[in-house]
């Protein structure tokens, strides 16, 4: 933590990261029975719906928790499975083989992953299980040059070009986008105002592109979220007592070809999973010493009855 920041910010912070790797050992235990569940529809015409809805949700809601504490290779890895899982569910590709054992490579990575950040170990690489997640379905086309993130918070605000696509196809769709800051208080925890709260509300009102903390520089913590929303301005306006403050997120709109390019279809059903609608729950204060019995990183390469183990004590 940056000087300048308080023992009681890295505090709540340090208990925020608890919630996190606690959420995370929940949802991954999760997936562990999800992917068990899905392996016979491998090369089948359908793949049962409700099965990879659970799977889009769990790591989109991983995706959400590793972008808040700035854990970029979680956040990745959960992009490119979330990515793959969409295709699969809009009838797009077929799950074959390769996709699957994709899906378990991509699971097992971004596991250990999360156990490297909790016990401060050496990350293990992403890049090629990032290409290979890739090759599987063909990202959209980058808009370019950047968007532009406003002044305020542009260090966390500042998207990255998957999220600029996520941006322009809400503006199309007609939603504002703000950017919403959070700012943690021991007044506001007593009131049991955080930052899992706050990040539920604004899933429940519009579509979460971005969401990642940041230090002060005069000290403390702030939480910053891009929402797209078709919520009017009082909807924002009465959370101001609860630690938030808002602004229109004042970044460039990319012109109509960038537009017409390969963005993705979204569906009223991605949005209702990605907006909170049966999607993650906020994370409450749990204990996560008891939910990590589920945490522990499958071995690398895939081993059927290793796997089912896993499975089965997530």
């Amino acid at each position: 933590m940056a000087t300048g920041t308080s023992d009681n910010d890295t505090g709540m912070f340090a208990e925020f990261l608890d919630d996190f790797f606690a959420e995370c050992d929940e949802h991954l235990a999760m997936v562990r029975r999800a992917l068990l569940a899905l392996e016979p529809s491998i090369d089948q015409p359908r793949v049962n719906r409700g099965q990879l809805d659970e799977l889009f949700r769990g790591f989109h809601s991983l995706k959400g928790l590793a972008g808040m504490v700035g854990a970029a290779e979680v956040e990745q890895l959960a992009h490119r499975l979330e990515s793959y899982l969409r295709a699969l569910r809009q009838e797009q590709l077929r799950l074959t083989t390769e996709g699957f054992d994709s899906l378990i490579a991509g699971t097992q990575l971004l596991e250990q992953v999360v156990v490297a950040r909790r016990t401060h170990a050496s990350l293990p690489a992403i890049e090629l299980m990032l290409a290979r997640l890739a090759a599987l379905v063909p990202e959209p086309a980058a808009v370019d040059p950047p968007l532009a993130a406003p002044s305020s918070a542009s260090s966390t605000a500042t998207l990255s070009p998957d999220e600029d696509v996520q941006l322009a196809v809400a503006r199309k769709r007609g939603d504002q986008v703000w950017l919403v800051t959070f700012m943690p208080t021991p007044e506001l925890a007593k009131r049991d105002i955080n930052v899992n709260i706050v990040r539920g509300r604004l899933q429940e009102i519009g579509e979460l592109i971005r969401a990642a903390p940041r230090v002060i520089p005069a000290g403390g913590i702030a939480f910053d979220f891009v929402v797209a929303s078709r919520a009017d301005e009082a909807t924002f306006a009465a959370w101001r007592d609860d630690g938030l403050t808002y602004v229109p997120y004042a970044a460039l709109i990319p012109d109509s070809s960038v537009l017409n390019q390969r963005i993705p279809v979204t569906s009223d059903d991605d949005r209702a999973l990605e907006c909170g609608s049966g999607g993650s729950r906020p994370a409450g204060r749990a204990d996560a010493a008891s939910r990590r019995a589920g945490g522990q990183p499958w071995s690398a390469g895939r081993s059927a009855g290793a796997f089912r183990n896993a499975a089965a004590s997530g």
